[in-house]
């Protein structure tokens, strides 16, 4: 591997005239700084690509391709699958801003390796940087070096990992073993250490567990000294001898199972797959409609209500408990897949809308009204309470519709008859009181009026 880095990149390259109002500071000065009219106060702009804004890596790249590929006349990286595999000689060039890199596979270790001569391509980087005046980093380039060397990590080869480079481990010791030394803290060397150990977690992420006591100091602050205690001293320890083992490894095998267990402190169950399923899950055909129902057996007329079931296998039904019945019980042959539901509240003696949303096809749970015959609800007793609870638990319902008759919340207890020559009707016992204005148990907040 080859590298040709640059000195400061962000530096080497300026910004159109037009967009300097972009990157003017807020505070003026003296033009005379500037070879001006003394007296003249004027806002100077950073020419070059600042350092905090986000373009600025992009356009540096974009520049530095056209240095790399159209005047050194690198060639551009092309793609390496099974259709344009690379060749055994090929250079393989790959640029991020700083450095230029070059790929090559070496059959044998030559002259050229012991020697340290650069190839044709690198010869040719450093020409065109001398005409145009960019400098070189000389003390960071690498040739035909085995280990690539980062500014703050490195690739080993030999082992296929990335780790922390050697200065910033000893960096990272230094500033540890200063913190045990010491007897007291400030916030400086606390948020130095954090942001140093957070550094040697990006290599292996499970050390920032051990974090329990450094890293909220260092976000909270301190306050003058801190006496350091001996939970925190031994919390450096542990991170410190931990981070010298810390590599993210770069070769990784697929592994010929993949194993499944349920997490639960009684153990539960443990599933292997081996292979991959050659279809995906297959769905059972819809069966003829037939004019019988799917429940009661009984014929089903055209001129009365047919209720499909809700998982479309074709089956139907004379009754919303017939369809339901089927759909929960029965031999649906659909049975393993699940159908989201709609739950009505307050339906009235014939609940018309659960019997809509049931005709089109949908999942209905049994409607709630104190007024259905041969299934009445009552909220106000313990059994009509446990009942909605139960309905309101289920993990498939997701539309609810709370509708109680339009004199269920008012406060008086009769409601009067419209029928000419009648007085006052006594009404059903009312859910709102004097005491509960807005409803028994907050009803009314589930939104229950009309």
């Amino acid at each position: 591997m080859e590298s040709w880095p640059l000195s400061q990149a962000l530096l080497l390259f300026s910004v159109p005239d037009r967009w300097l109002p972009h990157f003017a500071f807020s505070k003026k000065v003296c033009a005379s700084a500037f070879g001006g009219t003394k007296g003249v106060l004027v806002r100077p702009a950073w020419r070059v690509l600042p350092c905090g804004w986000k373009n600025s890596l992009n356009l540096a790249e974009e520049a530095l391709r056209h240095l790399v590929f159209g005047k050194c006349g690198v060639p551009r990286p092309r793609p390496t699958g099974g259709r344009l595999p690379r060749q055994q000689d090929e250079p393989l060039a790959v640029e991020c801003v700083d450095p230029v890199e070059e790929m090559s596979c070496l059959r044998k270790f030559g002259k050229e390796l012991e020697a340290g001569e650069v190839s044709e391509l690198h010869r040719r980087f450093t020409v065109v940087c001398e005409s145009v005046g960019l400098p070189p980093a000389v003390a960071r380039r690498l040739i035909l070096s085995l280990t690539r060397v980062f500014d703050v990590s490195v690739v080993d080869d030999h082992t296929g990992s990335l780790r922390a480079s050697r200065a910033e481990v000893m960096d990272f010791v230094s500033w540890s073993l200063s913190l045990l030394q010491s007897e007291v803290w400030n916030q400086s060397q606390v948020r130095q250490w954090a942001g140093k150990a957070i550094f040697m977690a990006t290599f292996d992420r499970p050390l920032l567990s051990i974090l329990e006591e450094m890293f909220p100091l260092a976000v909270t602050g301190i306050r003058g000294g801190l006496a350091p205690s001996a939970k925190k001293n031994e919390e450096i320890i542990c991170f410190l001898v931990l981070s010298l083992q810390a590599g993210r490894p770069l070769r990784f095998s697929l592994s010929d199972e993949i194993s499944c267990t349920q997490v639960s402190p009684m153990g539960g169950s443990c599933a292997t797959a081996v292979s991959f399923l050659d279809r995906s899950l297959e769905v059972a055909p819809a069966e003829n409609a037939e004019d019988w129902c799917m429940a009661c057996g009984s014929e089903l007329k055209l001129d009365r209500a047919i209720f499909p079931c809700p998982r479309a296998c074709g089956k139907r039904g004379c009754s919303i408990a017939c369809a339901q019945s089927h759909f929960e019980q029965g031999e649906c042959p659909r049975r393993s897949f699940g159908v989201p539901r709609f739950g009505e509240r307050f339906a009235g003696a014939n609940f018309p809308l659960t019997k809509s949303v049931a005709l089109a096809g949908g999942a209905v749970q049994r409607p709630l009204d104190i007024l259905i015959k041969d299934n009445s609800w009552d909220y106000f007793s313990e059994p009509g309470k446990a009942a909605l609870e139960y309905l309101e638990e289920d993990p498939a319902l997701r539309w609810r519709h709370w509708a109680p008759d339009s004199f269920t919340f008012v406060k008086s207890k009769s409601r009067p008859d419209t029928r000419k020559g009648k007085g006052k009707k006594k009404g059903p016992v009312r859910i709102r009181s004097e005491e509960q204005p807005w409803g028994v148990d907050g009803l009314s907040r589930l939104g229950t009026t009309r």
